[in-house]
């Protein structure tokens, strides 16, 4: 969905952009919308597409920039530096209020239709109304350019200096504050740093949403935990859960070590403890739920590999890593052999708890039959030659799925079944007596 969002978004930048009859500074269609982040090394920051061409202040793009915090002090007996929490691989150091050093980059595209255009960045007070000027970024101006494949870096500090309450990520733990920027042409050189700009004025700029947060998600706020592993074909599939919801939820990512056993040492501890051990993340995000199954598919047969889950929020902080749990994935015809049910096995490719639920009702039911026997010998004699056919179609594993959880719901709620019955006859019953009545 985001994807073809974010197409259809960029065309129409792109239809402005080459029109070539205003000058505009617009959001990037070569880079797309992917904005980095420099520390001590280059990463990609959190980010949300805009509703529109970000060209107004009340649909921007929107930014999220994971900031440092105060010491450790609230939870001692644990690691609490926020870098530890970040997501991304290597991250050693995060923004803090006064950094002039490292930088946000946004990936903007220049059209200059004419000569002497200088770009420059504002950002709005929360105290105030207005826009501020943070940075200019040439003395050079843009004269006849249009600029592709460039990002355009500004450090937090030169943000922070024209806002009156960019405080506290220092010293206040949970901190979040957010702001509006525009980056906007002007035919004037040097305006002044903190000069005040008007947006319906100097138009045609682009406006970015700046999310800061300090917020990270020690064990003693949320715990993730995985509940079940289950083998499939190249695949396996890992049951999660966690005692808590994090703020401003973004996805559920699996942390694979592969053969690597961790034994441990990363539980409860923050992921940058986890990249130290082996592996990496998992590709896909999973969408957030506190509760729910991810399937990491592609892997090899036969190989035993170790995961966790950890929970993220838009500003690519991670809650702590889950306890490990090893999983193997097992080639069809394993499963097939191991389970004895092979339709179902065929129909769901890996292990599952209707299969489970099927087999207990052969053991205990069927088998204690004569007709269940019977039927039992003949589905041995026959599904056997057909459970690798069916594996390969799609359409007639989804329909063994459907039927099989058909069944289990009829078996296991065939009393609320029969009573909803009952309540629905005697509501039709009702209604009918009644009209009679009325006739009479």
């Amino acid at each position: 969905m985001r994807k073809y969002l974010l197409s259809s978004v960029l065309v129409a930048w792109s239809a402005q952009l080459f029109a070539g009859t205003v000058t505009t500074v617009r959001l990037n269609p070569d880079i797309g919308y992917a904005v980095n982040g420099t520390t001590n090394i280059t990463f990609t920051l959190g980010s949300t597409a805009p509703s529109g061409d970000a060209t107004s202040d009340s649909a921007p793009a929107k930014v999220y920039v994971p900031m440092d915090g105060p010491a450790e002090t609230a939870f001692p007996s644990e690691p609490y530096d926020e870098a530890k929490y970040f997501s991304e691989p290597g991250v050693t150091t995060l923004y803090t209020a006064a950094d002039a050093v490292h930088t946000v980059n946004f990936p903007l595209y220049l059209n200059a239709t004419a000569t002497n255009f200088y770009l420059y960045a504002a950002i709005k007070d929360n105290t105030g109304a207005t826009y501020k000027v943070a940075k200019q970024f040439s003395n050079t101006p843009f004269n006849g350019t249009t600029n592709l494949n460039q990002e355009f870096p500004v450090t937090i500090a030169a943000f922070c200096a024209q806002l009156t309450d960019c405080t506290n990520f220092a010293t206040v733990s949970g901190t979040e504050k957010t702001y509006l920027t525009y980056f906007f042409f002007s035919t004037t050189s040097g305006l002044a740093i903190g000069s005040v700009i008007d947006p319906t004025v100097a138009t045609g700029g682009i406006f970015f949403q700046l999310n800061m947060s300090n917020r990270v998600y020690p064990a003693a706020s949320i715990t993730p935990s995985i509940s079940e592993v289950r083998s499939g074909d190249k695949r396996i599939i890992i049951a999660y859960s966690s005692n808590a919801n994090i703020l401003q939820p973004k996805s559920v990512r699996v942390f694979n070590y592969g053969a690597t056993n961790p034994g441990g040492a990363q539980a409860l501890k923050p992921i940058q403890f986890s990249y130290a051990v082996s592996g990496g993340l998992s590709t896909i995000e999973f969408p957030y739920a506190a509760t729910g199954e991810a399937t990491i598919n592609n892997l090899e047969n036969g190989i035993t590999n170790y995961v966790s889950v950890v929970f993220l929020d838009n500003y690519k902080f991670a809650s702590v890593v889950s306890a490990d749990q090893l999983g193997t994935p097992k080639e069809i015809q394993e499963l097939l052999k191991k389970n004895s049910c092979f339709l179902l096995t065929a129909g769901f490719g890996e292990d599952h708890y209707v299969i489970s639920y099927f087999r207990h009702f052969r053991d205990a039911v069927l088998m204690n039959s004569y007709l269940g026997r019977k039927f039992v010998h003949v589905y041995y004699e026959l599904a056997p030659k057909y459970a690798l056919i069916i594996y390969q179609h799609e359409g007639i594993r989804a329909a063994i799925r459907g039927a099989a959880y058909s069944l289990y719901f009829i078996f296991n709620y065939i009393y609320v079944l029969f009573f909803a019955a009952i309540l629905f006859c005697a509501f039709v019953y009702s209604r009918r007596w009644s009209k009679v009545t009325k006739v009479n």
